[in-house]
């Protein structure tokens, strides 16, 4: 903010304009032999650069007499000798390149330095040395539009991602658009109008001198002023239709879902805007500098950007791990798993707002887990495979993995100093009725266990209720060497009647 107060201040103690005028009356003789009129400009130094950053300083000159004479500008008499040997004049304005005014040249020089301003006879005569006079206006005036275009070109690289998404910004810059390329537009309908004339330079020519002779006939003068335009009523209908086609045909085409037209647009206007900073100010290297000072702040914006955003993601990922390992212990504790971290972890204290939510969840009861703890510690424990889900499942090289409840139920055996057989710690059982294998937890062991089967881990048998009720079951194999009653050799219904027959 103090910066713009300043430059506001120096601004305005340079808003009166100040105008010197002075007369060519040094002769410059040339290589040729002929002579040109020349003076000196003088301006401020280097370093007093804030005020007269947007200076517009311009030297108006106007001779008595001839039609054929080129303007040239240069910081020393070496530089200007051969930019006049090379016909490298400057830019005198619109008036004088459609002849407007043939004794009048406007252009523009650096307020910084010295400037020298040369008048010399394009076609090379001795006429200047009798009678020639040329007098030499300077003008200095605070240049607004260098300002706002300073400003105009910051604001359109830092806001060029919200503005290429803006519907009232892209309808806008559509209507200004089309009222640029309104005459484009005339000139390619009217070579499709007109019969046997399909080439582009006889539309052209047509519609170049249609519309130059209407400018003509309806402002006076070739190229009218600003002021006549402002307050022609022609010129304001012409600007107000193009406007309301463009915003229409902008409103038809455009797409919120085209990211490749959004991306075009925000990168054009960033180089617009590059563009437009580094031609804002009087110095050519003060306008270079402020463009890189727009990029460099860009970049740091962007990387102070993405370091923010990694540090949060930790964070969160630090945070949400802690939490989920406090939620998991917890729920372990409460199953009687204990902890289902491994021992080699090493154990990391969660942050505070995480012992918080942590502590917030109930202590460990007898209730079931679904009625404890917080949402949190029950979508964790949701995560992690809990008893009775499954047995076992295979691996790729054919083993089976021991699942929570089957190394719950195998801690159970062992501390009833048992050991369990090979079988059950492969997630199977011998079933005694029909001599096979069955899975622990599916659907068959679930229904026979409700028959009432009962399970024995240690033999790795099920055995059916007749056989458990006797207490003693008998099975082929065992050390009793006798087959059990139930375990009979199947004989089919014929064979029975054909014993019976006998």
């Amino acid at each position: 903010m103090g910066v713009i107060a300043l430059v506001i201040s120096c601004l305005c103690i340079l808003s009166a304009e100040a105008a010197t005028q002075t007369k060519l009356a040094r002769d410059l003789r040339l290589s040729d032999g002929t002579y040109a009129v020349y003076t000196v400009v003088e301006g401020v130094p280097n370093w007093r650069l804030l005020p007269y950053l947007w200076v517009d300083k311009a030297v108006n000159l106007r001779w008595n007499r001839g039609k054929d004479l080129r303007t040239y500008v240069a910081p020393d008499l070496e530089q200007l000798q051969r930019r006049i040997d090379n016909k490298e004049s400057v830019w005198c304005g619109w008036d004088r390149f459609f002849g407007a005014s043939d004794t009048e040249c406007v252009t523009r020089i650096s307020p910084f330095g010295q400037t020298l301003v040369a008048v010399a006879d394009s076609k090379g005569t001795q006429r200047l040395q009798s009678g020639f006079v040329c007098t030499a206006t300077v003008e200095e005036k605070v240049s607004y539009v260098q300002l706002a275009q300073g400003v105009l070109g910051a604001a359109l690289y830092w806001w060029a991602g919200p503005l290429s998404h803006s519907m009232f910004f892209r309808l806008s810059a559509g209507s200004l658009g089309f009222m640029m390329l309104s005459v484009l537009i005339l000139i390619f309908v009217l070579s499709r109008a007109v019969p046997n004339k399909r080439g582009m330079g006889a539309a052209c020519a047509v519609l170049g001198s249609t519309f130059t002779g209407l400018v003509r006939y309806w402002f006076g003068r070739w190229i009218p002023t600003f002021e006549q335009l402002m307050y022609s009523k022609v010129a304001l209908a012409y600007l107000g239709a193009s406007g309301l086609v463009g915003l229409a045909v902008t409103y038809y085409y455009d797409s919120d879902t085209n990211t490749k037209l959004q991306n075009i647009l925000k990168y054009g206007l960033k180089l617009l805007g590059l563009a437009l900073t580094a031609t804002s100010t009087s110095m050519p290297e003060a306008s270079i500098a402020l463009a890189c000072c727009l990029l460099a702040l860009d970049v740091a914006m962007h990387a102070r950007g993405f370091r923010r955003a990694g540090r949060n993601v930790m964070g969160a990922g630090r945070d949400a791990g802690q939490l989920a390992d406090a939620a998991l212990q917890k729920v372990g504790e409460h199953l009687g798993l204990g902890s289902p971290c491994s021992p080699k972890r090493t154990a990391v204290a969660p942050s505070p707002h995480v012992q918080q939510r942590v502590a917030a969840a109930p202590a460990a009861s007898e209730s079931p887990p679904s009625t404890t703890g917080s949402s949190q510690d029950l979508d964790a424990a949701a995560s992690m495979p809990l008893p009775g889900d499954r047995e076992a499942r295979p691996q790729q090289n054919g083993a089976y993995t021991q699942t929570p409840k089957a190394q719950m139920q195998r801690s159970w055996q062992e501390d009833a100093n048992g050991v369990e057989s090979p079988l059950v710690q492969r997630g199977l059982i011998f079933n005694e009725r029909t001599g096979k294998t069955i899975k622990i937890g599916a659907a068959t062991y679930n229904r026979l266990v409700l028959e009432g089967f009962t399970p024995d881990r240690i033999k790795g048998v099920l055995t059916p209720p007749a056989a458990a009720a006797r207490g003693t079951p008998k099975f082929a194999g065992s050390a009793g060497g006798k087959e059990p009653l139930e375990r009979a050799s199947p004989r089919s219904p014929r064979s029975r009647s054909m014993r019976q027959l006998q």
